[in-house]
């Protein structure tokens, strides 16, 4: 086995606290529909009362929303209607890229790998293709991305630190932002 391939099971010292938090094109379905909600919440709290009324349902079987949150239907249309404008404005672009959030607190911090995944990044291309009469055949290549790269994020748990002390909610970072830790390590 290679010494320095990270693992499930090893240590990391965190480098460059450049955490994940994301993979994928500039506009995200949960920040655009999160918006919606903040900006029409009134609008589709509206159209869920006149809707539902007009066919004689009860309000509580829906959960109607209140000052704080939305409902469960409210957060439905909100999401559908985020991802027709998610769309209509091509995701944002063409280009897939990792998203990061600067976390200071964690910099030469270790943690334990609890999993591993990979993401890819690159920029979009359409499918194409059609039938060729020169071949007589159909000709078609799928779409992808061009200039691909694969990430390694590695979940993390706390080392050295409380469990407590860490945020709710994963923990993850890719590779170059961390060094593995000799089992033998012993702080000084």
């Amino acid at each position: 086995m290679k010494k320095n391939i990270i693992r499930i099971g090893d240590t990391v010292k965190i480098i460059d606290p450049e955490f994940f938090i994301r993979c994928g094109y500039n506009l995200c379905l949960s920040e655009v529909t999160e918006k919606i909600i903040k900006e029409r919440k009134e609008e589709i709290e509206q159209f869920i009362d006149k809707f539902f009324k007009f066919n004689m349902i009860p309000n509580e079987i829906f959960g109607f929303m209140s000052d704080e949150n939305i409902s469960d239907t409210g957060k439905e249309i909100a999401k559908a209607l985020a991802y027709k404008q998610i769309q209509l404005e091509g995701f944002g672009g063409k280009e897939r890229k990792i998203f990061t959030e600067t976390k200071e607190e964690y910099k030469n911090k270790l943690f334990k790998v609890t999993d591993i995944k990979y993401h890819q990044t690159g920029t979009y291309y359409p499918p194409s293709g059609g039938y060729s009469y020169y071949s007589d055949d159909w000709d078609y290549e799928s779409g992808g991305l061009k200039n691909m790269k694969v990430h390694k994020i590695l979940y993390l748990w706390p080392y050295d630190i409380g469990f407590f002390d860490i945020p709710f909610g994963d923990l993850s970072i890719e590779t170059i932002h961390v060094e593995k830790i000799n089992e033998n390590y012993c702080e000084e």
